[in-house]
Order: C-alpha cells, then structure tokens, then sequence
C-alpha cells in the first residue's frame, strides 16, 4: 500500500518530525524558523497541464521547483506562512505545505527583543 506522506512531495519523505530529501540525504527539521526569520524555500508546487498529454508523460514529468523568499509570519496546520510584504498587521505572502518543502535556508534571523 502507498504511503500518503510519499504523495506530498515527490522528493521527500518524513520520518519522526523531519523532512529528509531523497536526492541527496539533506536533513530539514519540520521546525519552522523564529518570526521575523527571512528565508529562502525551495519546494516542489503542484501543477496543472493546459492541454491533452500523454498519460506517460503527465505522470512522468518532474514538478516545477520553486524558490520563495520572504519573512516568516508563522506557521499551522502543516503549513509554513511566508509573508512577501508587511504593512502594520496585515500581510500578503504564501502559505506552502511543509510536506512540498525541499529545505528553508535562513538569511537573517530576528533581533532579539522584537
């Protein structure tokens, strides 16, 4: 029987908390960076064909990698938030599944005390 974590992402499996990328070993803990955090995500999104396909190719073809950078809002229920842009309390960005998330690589962190 298929595993339901395996259809989150097709490079990824979790295992006690944490992602680890199939492709080269990289271990990426679920635990989301401080608010505040500016990060860069690399994930694999969902995707949608336009056209008629050939079922092979349709089922074949790698999904699009996508590279979001932005500052950590937060994060619930499986997803981290990451907001583009911020004006006082309100935000626009992009809620990401962690499952799609290959890794999170932190640019800057917060300053302490904000």
């Amino acid at each position: 029987m298929e595993n339901p974590v395996d259809r989150q992402s097709p490079s990824l499996l979790v295992r006690q908390g944490s992602l680890v990328n199939r492709k080269c070993g990289i271990h990426v803990t679920k635990q989301v960076p401080p608010i505040g955090s500016v990060v860069v995500v690399t994930w694999h999104d969902a995707q949608t064909l336009a056209s008629w396909t050939p079922q092979n190719e349709f089922v074949e073809r790698e999904l699009p990698e996508v590279k979001t950078v932005g500052v950590v809002a937060g994060s619930a229920k499986g997803h981290i938030a990451i907001a583009q842009s911020i004006a006082d309390d309100d935000c626009d960005g992009i809620r990401i599944p962690l499952g799609w998330i290959d890794s999170i690589k932190v640019l800057k962190r917060p300053k302490k005390g904000k």
